[in-house]
């Protein structure tokens, strides 16, 4: 975590201040006091000047107490808990932050007893402990109330689990599926059948259909019952309020350069006549000049900040070269990977399944982002087995190079980053800790996140495209994230936090705080009339209109160059439905295949017109996969269009198939292939081998 929650944090210090007051105390950082898994900050450091009666072990350590050897192991990641297991020793009592389960049966039979926390349930076995929780959290809780203490006998080597009697009803759950169910409840709130704890709460679960008339009184009797609070939420769509979609000749045709000028959208969204009814008591009550005006100063607010923190200009992703060191498959330091940055090509990289064919694809992801390609590939694992340390270094055309490094030690992971241009070092990107120098990275110069940079330059099997995986809420998170449309948000804050007793303008920041809220709401359409249901969030439909609209264009375009049928094309509506819906799961593998093809490559432009990150390369993995000869006919037609048109320098395909096809097509098509063969070396470590076509 990068923050803490200070209530809480206060009552855990007074709280373990008057256990020090009692006994000594020990205590193990979870991997939720950790500042991002780092172990040399903690939430809990100020424990290290309570006194000696308080040990805060933020590495492993082993000591007598009361003539019983005890190992404390603090969160670590699995291959240094299982290292620290085995150097416990035999017949030691270990106390420990797991959280990989299940240990190995011969790491915990040397030992007296193990125990961890982690995990909220507690359990006991013959040697292996897990405390549990000693109250409920949250509403995760509900109905779970085996929370309490361990008491443990080290004499007798017995382990007692003492119950928390008194807060284990802290969140109750109630689910609402009915008129009936309601009418019960109410009855059992009133004749007192039904009570809750003081200070506990309650979440009702209502189905928007059952909603009956008492749920305000249903409410004020948990409350009046001594609930701290009652959370009403309805399972399914929200109270929606119909208005019809303008269907106008301004709202439709919204260019995409629009968005470059926000202002000039800003008076679009006012003077435009697609408003929900929730916004129109503003729109009568005040002058639209006024909306204008006050939506401007805004903006302006929000652009200032964005300036303060830095913005990036606009960054040439060109590829010079990747050099890797003990990384994943590669055992010590491999040759430098060069790549052509005058002309565009095709980098065919092929090899049989486990070879390292994604190895060199996953080492552009980590090597500028820290981030993995695969979500199975832990933190951990990139270092090559049997190694301590692994480091990358992307190289681009324009003279910048970032080299990242992870180093595991007995105290925890160290990371660094190092940037440079023209060999000389950028202090500008190197900060206190390492997330605020990924940040400042991308924000400052790549001007892209990970997230981005993964959803719109990465393909393959390992990343599914988000859009089609999504509901319409994540969709717009992306695409608002992709388009830079995340300064809404920012937008939205300055809004709200602009209110005051005494300002006149009062009633249009309330007009902007709603308009900026919440994402709109579509329900299907009936025959050819489409109505849109909104709750708020008008603008934020508005702003992605453009967006959407050049993205199905896009779209639209792929699909005629893969040659993909009229009834298995998908695209997306105003609220980011899919549609015709229900159709991808219909598909195909092949089609499926060539459908994700086309929305990457949309999205990979439609990120290059849009971004100040302009990648110049694009990576397909194992994209050749369930296709016949007609399909790779029409997916080696695109990446000849994408690199004939300087779309991308340089496109990264990988598979474990015969690669003969796509390189004698390609070479056919006038494309130049950089082949790169991968193996294994004589010691099992991956080796490439470069060729020019």
């Amino acid at each position: 975590k990068d923050s803490v929650d200070v209530a809480a944090l206060s009552a855990a210090m007074n709280f373990l201040h008057s256990c020090s007051e009692i006994c000594e105390t020990h205590v193990i950082p979870g991997n939720h006091d950790l500042y991002y898994h780092d172990t040399s900050v903690s939430s809990l450091d100020a424990l290290l000047y309570f006194g000696p009666n308080v040990k805060l072990y933020k590495t492993v350590e082993t000591l007598n107490l009361d003539g019983q050897k005890c190992t404390f192991i603090p969160f670590l990641e699995k291959e240094q808990v299982e290292q620290a297991l085995r150097n416990a020793p035999d017949g030691s009592v270990v106390f420990s932050h797991l959280e990989h389960l299940p240990v190995t049966a011969s790491l915990l039979k040397p030992k007296k007893k193990v125990f961890t926390g982690h995990y909220h349930d507690h359990k006991s076995e013959a040697k292996f402990c897990i405390v549990g929780a000693p109250l409920q959290h949250s509403f995760r809780d509900s109905g779970r109330t085996n929370r309490g203490a361990v008491i443990y006998s080290p004499t007798t080597d017995t382990v007692e689990h003492v119950p928390n009697n008194l807060q284990n009803d802290l969140f109750t759950t109630r689910k609402i599926t009915s008129t009936k169910q309601e009418a019960a409840l109410l009855e059992q709130l009133q004749t007192g059948k039904l009570t809750v704890q003081p200070g506990s709460h309650v979440r009702l679960l209502y189905k928007v259909a059952s909603r009956g008339s008492s749920i305000d009184l249903i409410h004020k009797l948990f409350l009046e019952q001594g609930a701290a609070a009652v959370d009403i939420r309805f399972v399914g769509r929200p109270e929606e309020l119909p208005v019809e979609v303008s269907t106008t000749e301004e709202l439709e045709s919204i260019p995409l350069e629009v968005l470059n000028n926000q202002e000039d959208l800003i008076e679009r969204f006012v003077f435009s006549t697609a408003h929900p009814t929730a916004l129109q008591k503003h729109l009568k009550t005040m002058h639209k000049s006024t909306l204008v005006n006050v939506g401007k100063e805004l903006r302006s607010s929000a652009a200032v900040r964005q300036a303060d923190e830095g913005a990036a200009e606009e960054f040439c992703m060109d590829l010079k070269s990747i050099e890797m060191d003990n990384f994943l498959g590669v055992k010590g330091s491999s040759p430098p990977l060069h790549f052509d940055c005058e002309t565009p090509s095709l980098v065919l990289i092929h090899g049989n399944n486990g070879a390292g064919k994604s190895t060199i694809l996953e080492s552009i992801s980590w090597g500028l982002f820290g981030t993995n390609i695969r979500p199975a590939l832990r933190a951990a694992e990139v270092i090559h087995t049997g190694e301590h340390n692994c480091s990358v270094k992307v190289t681009f055309a324009n003279g910048y190079s970032i080299q990242r490094t992870r180093s595991q030690t007995e105290e925890g992971p160290r990371l660094r980053l190092a940037v440079e241009k023209n060999g000389i070092p950028v202090p500008e990107f190197t900060q206190s800790h390492i997330r605020l120098s990924q940040l400042s990275l991308e924000q400052e110069l790549f001007g892209i996140s990970a997230k981005s940079f993964l959803r719109s330059v990465v393909m393959g099997d390992n990343v599914r495209h988000s859009l089609l995986n999504k509901d319409e809420i994540a969709r717009r998170v992306v695409l608002e994230e992709l388009s830079g449309l995340d300064y809404l948000d920012d937008w939205m804050t300055q809004a709200k936090g602009a209110f005051s007793a005494d300002s006149a303008e009062n009633d249009a920041l309330a007009f902007w705080s709603e308009a900026l809220d919440q994402p709109p709401m579509y329900a299907p359409s009936a025959g050819k009339t489409k109505k849109a249901y909104f709750t708020k969030g008008t603008f934020r439909k508005f702003a992605l209109h453009p967006v959407v609209s050049s993205l199905n264009a896009l779209l639209i375009h792929w699909y005629d160059m893969l040659e993909i049928p009229e009834e298995r094309r998908l695209l997306f509506t105003a609220g980011l439905r899919l549609d015709p819906p229900d159709h991808y799961a219909k598909m195909s593998a092949g089609q499926q295949r060539r459908c994700d093809m086309c929305i990457a490559i949309a999205l990979f432009e439609l990120v290059s017109l849009m971004s100040t990150c302009k990648p110049q390369f694009l990576m397909l993995d194992d994209m050749a996969d369930a296709l016949d000869e007609h399909g790779r006919s029409n997916v080696l037609k695109a990446i000849t269009k994408l690199l004939h048109q300087g779309k991308v320098r340089q496109v990264f395909f990988a598979t474990h198939e015969d690669p003969a096809w796509i390189r004698e097509g390609a070479q056919a098509l006038g494309i130049p292939v950089q082949d790169v063969q991968v193996s294994h070396d004589s010691k099992g470590g991956t080796q490439y081998k470069q060729q020019q076509f």
